[in-house]
């Protein structure tokens, strides 16, 4: 017949064949001993099984011990007082999900190392930024675009493309600038936001063609200068006038 273990009962003269909820059962004395007052169950004043809240302070499971605050990289859960791993690209959490994060890293993803950033102004980690943000590879955040940037990279300045500006204008991206009015030898193209290149001959144009042209101008072309000049009465820039048409005496790139 198989032997059985009995333990003195906690201020008692009784011995059963197991302890309280709150004790253990030391195999050494015989006796049942209090646990860890955080531990709701354990085997030993040092292993904990489940925890429990103590004070008004909520205890949770890690590595055998029950502890106020998971390690980095965890939560605890107060449904069942146990530490849990943050969702991937979470550096650090309060829930599961990747909608729960304080702070961002780079994780695995099938296998490939990438890296999350904390979406601007919540508590979502997320593998790129919105419309208006950029990453910032440094403190694994998405940061504010200028506030004429509708997107941007690398810093809030560093615009890729354009939007509105405050009073609700069209900007134009140049050189890495949303611009209101795009500079000369430039002309806003309303589809792309972007400002274009004119025609070679236009110092200012409406479109790319040499037909486009407001004002022409002269080009220097490897110390070579060719003059363009604008037709009466037209929107064309050209190297020679019309004819019925000579070039200005007096006025600069004009027939």
């Amino acid at each position: 017949m198989a032997s059985s273990q009995y333990y003195l009962q906690i201020g008692l003269t009784v011995c059963a064949a197991g302890c309280n909820p709150g004790e253990y059962a030391s195999s050494l004395t015989k006796q049942c001993t209090l646990c860890n007052p955080v531990c709701a169950t354990c085997t030993s004043s040092s292993v904990c099984q489940s925890c429990q809240s103590l004070y008004g302070v909520a205890y949770f499971l890690s590595n055998s011990a029950c502890i106020y605050a998971c390690p980095f990289g965890q939560y605890g859960n107060l449904n069942d007082f146990i530490c849990y791993t943050c969702a991937t690209g979470c550096l650090s959490c309060f829930a599961g999900g990747s909608l729960s994060c304080y702070n961002c890293t780079s994780a695995s993803v099938s296998g490939t190392m990438t890296n999350f950033y904390l979406v601007y102004g919540t508590t979502n980690c997320s593998t790129g930024c919105p419309n208006g943000q950029y990453q910032n590879a440094s403190s694994y955040k998405c940061l504010l675009c200028d506030q004429n940037c509708l997107t941007c990279t690398a810093s809030s300045t560093n615009c890729l493309s354009c939007g509105f500006s405050s009073i609700g204008a069209s900007l134009f991206l140049y050189q890495s600038t949303c611009l209101l009015t795009c500079p000369n030898q430039f002309f806003p193209n309303a589809s792309t936001n972007n400002c274009d290149s004119c025609f070679e001959g236009c110092l200012i144009c409406t479109g790319s063609s040499s037909q486009n042209c407001t004002v022409c101008r002269t080009v220097n072309n490897s110390g070579t200068l060719t003059a363009y000049y604008k037709y009466i009465g037209s929107t064309t820039c050209n190297v020679a006038c019309p004819t019925g048409q000579l070039i200005s005496g007096k006025l600069p790139n004009i027939c």
